[in-house]
């Protein structure tokens, strides 16, 4: 049967006052007259007045006095969806109309006199009919009745039956939304449930995961986003808790059957009152030529390795990092998030969008990400310099939770400075990290004599500035080679200075000069929660280590880098 549309001209009757003054007149005031109500829809019985119709589109019927035009072909009855807009109106003789009374119910259902009204002022409404479930068609009956202002009731409420279908409802994921094609055990979707029959004929929204023979769990009507989080997120299989809605509300509710180190599937689909099902949307999308994978990573470590080093050339200073971390914790006894990509090209340059593999949605996706661990080492090329597109002035804003779990995190960045200040508007890197801020330069700024240029000379003595709250001391180190485009960084009264070293600073006249500012390029936060290392450890062309011991010992840097972790209570 094709679809119908009806498009009723309702015929509205306008309540009046009767007024009544004092003539003179004298007697007994008559017995109050009951009102009388009527529906725009004339037609008793509309499952009559439509049967047996064939009708093509721009076709008139004339169904009790009312006009209507068709909208599209059909063939055997006229029906109309479920959600369907009724007027009425009432007239009393002796009085005026003060409020109606509205049901509606299966009219093949015997029901009392008194049974199932609502009380209402209105004149007209939407008004979603019950179908019952399982079937797509029904027959409603639809009254409505008159009340007085002297509470009287007409005692013959104006009635028709409305003869309706139910559409089933329609379901779409939201591709843009999709998480990467890889994710550790935190995934979020987006989608948008639909029904010609009015959002209200929505029930639920039914999800299984990567097994639909096991059944689908049921979620509410208005979920329009979903997170799923392991379980257990070290076990090959797990259940997955569900979060609702993108501010991540977490529910009672588990699906079984999240895989990791596996692919995984999601279905989606939407139910009506009527029991109907839309489509199951899929994803990813089984047809290969969409192109879509979602792999799940284990996690395997309370540690976490992150590679944010946004140059082709990380390949050359990870292994540095990770031996420190072989070194410390044992070999590969760590998780690594590749966050390098897209590449920035050149020192100067920036990047343009945050790393392929960090989540669409980054709230609440990401920070019930960075909650799987209690440990971060996150190393990277930019993170002082600007807000947009830098990984962890994003990631910062999604910390909270894993500090309130008591999380420490190590960073290794050159402490670089913003072109503008507008650059860093919002970088809450600034907050979590153990500094007071970047210098600034320029007519406006406490070294205005100086330019943007600062350099650690060949054989720079990196000094330690206090020892750890282990009661450990660091050793003295060495710049092994010439670096440029880094900077020392002030720091508040709650932070502990680690290492300081001697900058020579470029002035406006080109002549350069010792930087006589604060020299601090490593610190601990007040709380030890945060240690930063303001120095890369290691020339990314040649794999060399920039920083050496006081003595020549190549291992010295990594000997201090170990001291940190110990003091942030990494595990070994």
């Amino acid at each position: 049967m094709h679809r119908l549309t009806v498009r009723f001209l309702w015929l509205l009757a306008v309540p009046f006052v009767l007024a009544a003054c004092d003539a003179g007149f004298s007697g007994e005031p008559g017995a109050n007259l009951p009102p009388e109500t009527e529906l725009a829809v004339r037609a008793a019985d509309l499952t009559e007045a439509l049967s047996d119709t064939v009708a093509v589109p721009g076709d008139t019927l004339i169904m009790g006095g009312d006009t209507t035009i068709v909208d599209e072909f059909i063939v055997d009855t006229l029906r109309f969806t479920s959600l369907v807009e009724v007027n009425w109106s009432g007239t009393d003789p002796d009085g005026f109309i003060e409020a109606y009374e509205i049901r509606f119910y299966d009219a093949r259902d015997m029901i009392g006199d008194e049974v199932g009204w609502a009380r209402t002022t209105r004149r007209d409404s939407l008004v979603l009919l019950p179908i019952p479930p399982g079937s797509p068609t029904a027959n409603v009956a639809f009254e409505v009745r008159s009340i007085d202002n002297e509470g009287a009731v007409d005692p013959t409420p104006a009635r028709t039956v409305f003869p309706v279908r139910n559409t089933p409802p329609t379901l779409r994921i939201g591709r843009a939304e999709a998480p990467p094609d890889t994710t550790w055990p935190a995934a979020s979707f987006a989608f948008a449930a639909d029904d010609i029959d009015g959002e209200a004929n929505l029930v639920a929204i039914e999800v299984a995961l990567n097994d639909t023979t096991a059944g689908f769990v049921r979620l509410p009507a208005e979920t329009d986003f979903l997170t799923l989080v392991a379980e257990d997120p070290r076990a090959a299989e797990t259940e997955a808790r569900l979060f609702i809605g993108r501010s991540g509300v977490p529910s009672e509710t588990t699906l079984p059957g999240f895989l990791t180190d596996a692919p995984n599937t999601i279905y989606l689909r939407a139910v009506d009152a009527a029991d109907f099902r839309s489509e199951t949307a899929v994803y990813p999308d089984p047809d290969p030529d969409a192109e879509e994978t979602w792999y799940v990573q284990r996690v395997t470590s309370p540690i976490l390795l992150a590679n944010d080093y946004r140059s082709a050339r990380n390949t050359v200073v990870l292994p540095y990092h990770r031996e420190i971390l072989d070194e410390y914790a044992g070999e590969g006894n760590y998780d690594e998030w590749y966050l390098a990509e897209p590449f920035q090209v050149g020192v100067s340059s920036a990047v343009d969008a945050f790393s392929e593999n960090f989540p669409s949605n980054p709230d609440p996706t990401l920070r019930l990400t960075l909650e799987f661990w209690d440990h971060i080492y996150w190393v990277s090329t930019n993170v002082t310099n600007r807000t947009i597109s830098n990984n962890l002035p994003l990631a910062a804003n999604f910390l909270d939770g894993f500090f309130e779990a008591g999380g420490t995190l190590f960073v290794n960045t050159a402490v670089r400075i913003p072109t503008s200040p507008e650059d860093n508007l919002g970088n809450n890197a600034l907050a979590v990290l153990p500094l007071a801020g970047v210098f600034g330069f320029g007519s406006d700024s406490e070294y205005e004599e100086f330019s943007a240029y600062f350099f650690l000379s060949a054989d720079a003595p990196v000094t330690p500035e206090a020892a750890l709250p282990t009661g450990a001391t660091l050793p003295d180190l060495r710049l092994a080679r010439f670096i440029e485009n880094i900077f020392s960084y002030p720091i508040g009264s709650d932070t502990v200075p680690l290492y300081s070293a001697d900058f020579t600073a470029q002035l406006d006249d080109n002549s350069f000069v010792p930087w006589p500012g604060p020299d601090t390029i490593a610190s601990l936060r007040g709380d030890g929660q945060v240690a930063l290392f303001g120095v890369p450890l290691v020339n990314d062309f040649d794999g060399a280590p920039f920083l050496v011991g006081a003595d020549g010992d190549p291992e010295a840097p990594q000997d201090a880098v170990k001291l940190i972790l110990e003091a942030l209570e990494f595990p070994r």
